[in-house]
């Protein structure tokens, strides 16, 4: 096992001697070897993976099927076909797991064979009709319309998983799978959803932004029923801080038909596997997400495993065909080399609406999620092209720096000082450019330069930089945690302004284009929000971004981070790294082990019957 930087966490070190102390008389290689496993799984977990390969922590030589003995020597290793109550579960692949992650993918194995399953089919005429009336008419354009085939998709199957960037019409096309659901079946029960409550809002924004763009073929009764507004998932399944419990479970159900989850790139593997429990039996499930993107911060990267086949067979694809009126020559899906058991239910969205093809935000995207450093390099290289810029820099965030970063937030300043009032103004001038950062500290983490900022805009607005660290006008914070209670959720963005008696406020934006007063003293836990890591700007986007990059070695930089920093921006993107740091980033791609084929397999033979076994 190669050790995390910064050494073994205690916690792990801990729960290591204690399964140890658990396991009793066993043989001192037997011990060594136990220890070791249970340290190497806390810290995969740390790192995003479920389980840990039995080779890497075989001591130097071991055989593995000797490691497997002594391992289950020491009576606290299960496996899949008895893991009785076991705190460890090693599996015929040679995978060893925590007990509660083994049971959560299990679980989420179940469900998904189940949900594999064949929809009811709605009948043919009507389904046709419903795809024209609100995707137009089939053309005879020489690709195939993924939209119009992934709302197809979702009428006829159970579970769809739709992956697409930023502007491929994910949401274009949620809008529009509505309107056709309930064309079909006026009295269905409609659940969106989001894993965050900044992404829940963005949600909410997007669905109702849409459906009063197609005002036009969506009639006022229709209207009435489409769902206008997205929760989070806890709040969906009503998660209890206090008890750690959920409401609606596999045996008390979500009285729901239909469940939509956006930003599914950011489900870990617990939260997915409740959320899958929590399904009626004949509900149908819609993923949305981008699995390029960076994935949840916990264990379990569920969407990107989910996504990774597009494959379609030849019967449903003729399925679609029938009710598309796209040929089925047409509805060829990418080929791809790994069969994760999961076919007929993924859709790839890879068409541009919001870049041209050849912008360069879209070529420098697409360069490093292919893994291309050198296209990637000469794309941000090439002379004219002001949307993607490389600044090739060293060390910490230098004077050309810092004025890049003051002349992105002058229009903010500028609205601060001509009228403090004009909230709307403030907003938009905030939002429309963003530094991310790659880590929190060091000399061009979110710290640093949350810190230039503060004392940046006192500065300007007279006030004495002693002060920067309190409350003043202009003072931008980030939520870190949710507060049912305040509607405040973690990544929510307020600005502290006057209120009409002259009281500093914090105003977060509100529905209907409004803007909502919170005392600073009532908010959650936040930061200052000038900077903010990439893995918090998940679903954002802005004008204009400036991205720093870490000026040494840092086990964060992947290819995703790069890719999901990169698709942040809707006009311009300004890199600041070198350019070895860059290559070694988007050739280094994060590989989290979740062992969820393994457990798919295991399903497909017993039969999938979920009823025969209790799940948790």
């Amino acid at each position: 096992m190669i050790p995390p930087v910064g050494g073994i966490p205690p916690l792990a070190t801990a729960l290591a001697c204690h399964m140890s102390e658990w396991a009793g008389v066993i043989s001192p290689s037997a011990r060594v070897l136990l220890e070791s496993a249970v340290q190497a799984l806390c810290v995969a977990a740390m790192e995003g993976h479920v389980c840990v390969s039995l080779r890497d922590i075989c001591l130097d030589g071991q055989p593995v099927r000797d490691a497997r003995d002594l391992l289950f020597s020491c009576n606290l290793v299960g496996t899949p076909e008895a893991p009785a109550n076991n705190p460890l579960i090693l599996d015929d692949a040679d995978y060893l797991y925590l007990h509660r992650y083994f049971r959560y993918g299990q679980l989420l194995a179940r469900r998904l064979v189940a949900l594999r399953a064949d929809g009811e089919m709605p009948p043919r005429t009507e389904a046709e009709a419903v795809l024209t009336r609100f995707f137009g008419v089939a053309g005879e354009k020489d690709e195939a319309d993924w939209q119009r085939i992934a709302a197809a998709l979702a009428l006829c199957r159970r579970l769809t998983v739709i992956s697409g960037g930023p502007g491929t019409g994910k949401t274009t096309t949620l809008t529009r799978l509505l309107a056709c659901v309930l064309c079909l079946a006026p009295d269905t029960r409609i659940a969106l959803a989001a894993p965050t409550g900044k992404a829940a809002m963005r949600m909410t924004e997007a669905i109702q932004s849409g459906v009063l763009a197609m005002a036009d073929i969506i009639p006022p009764s229709l209207r009435a029923r489409m769902p206008d507004k997205a929760g989070t998932i806890h709040r969906l399944l009503r998660f209890s801080p206090l008890s750690g419990e959920y409401y609606y479970q596999q045996d008390n159900p979500l009285p729901i038909d239909m469940l939509v989850v956006d930003e599914a790139s950011m489900l870990d593997l617990a939260l997915t596997a409740h959320l899958f429990s929590a399904l009626p039996a004949h509900a149908r499930l819609v993923l949305l997400g981008d699995k390029d993107q960076l994935s949840s911060v916990e264990a379990g990267s569920v969407f990107s495993e989910l996504s990774e086949n597009p494959a379609l067979s030849a019967g449903v694809i003729q399925i679609l065909s029938d009710i598309t009126g796209v040929a089925p020559k047409k509805i060829a899906p990418p080929i791809v080399e790994n069969d994760t058991g999961i076919t007929d239910n993924v859709i790839w969205f890879t068409r541009q609406f919001r870049f041209s093809s050849d912008s360069g935000i879209a070529r420098l995207a697409k360069a490093i999620s292919e893994g291309s450093a050198e296209s990637a390099v000469a794309i941000l290289a090439q002379p004219g092209d002001a949307s993607v810029t490389l600044r090739e820099e060293t060390g910490g965030i230098s004077p050309d720096v810092t004025q890049r970063i003051q002349e992105g937030y002058a229009a903010y300043i500028e609205a601060l000082q001509t009228d403090d009032r004009d909230k709307e103004r403030i907003f938009g001038a905030f939002n429309r450019f963003r530094v991310l950062c790659a880590t929190h500290e060091g000399a061009r983490g979110v710290s640093a330069c949350n810190q230039l900022m503060e004392r940046e805009v006192c500065r300007h607005l007279g006030i004495p930089l002693a002060t920067g660290r309190n409350w003043y006008k202009g003072r931008a914070v980030m939520v870190q945690r949710n507060h049912y209670a305040l509607e405040l959720f973690n990544g929510d963005t307020g600005i502290t302004l006057p209120d009409e008696r002259g009281r500093l406020m914090v105003w977060f934006p509100a529905a209907g284009g409004q803007f909502r007063a919170i005392a600073p003293v009532r908010l959650p836990e936040y930061l200052p929000a000038f900077a903010m890591t990439v893995h918090k700007s998940q679903g954002a986007e802005f004008d204009t971004l400036l991205v720093l990059l870490p000026g040494q070695k840092s086990r964060v930089m992947t290819r995703e981070l790069l890719y999901t920093a990169i698709t942040r921006a809707r006009e311009r993107v300004c890199l600041v790294a070198d350019r070895d740091t860059l290559a070694r980033s988007i050739q280094k791609t994060v590989q989290h082990r979740s062992g969820l084929a393994n457990r798919l397999a295991e399903e497909y033979r017993n039969g999938g019957d979920i009823e025969a076994r209790r799940d948790i």
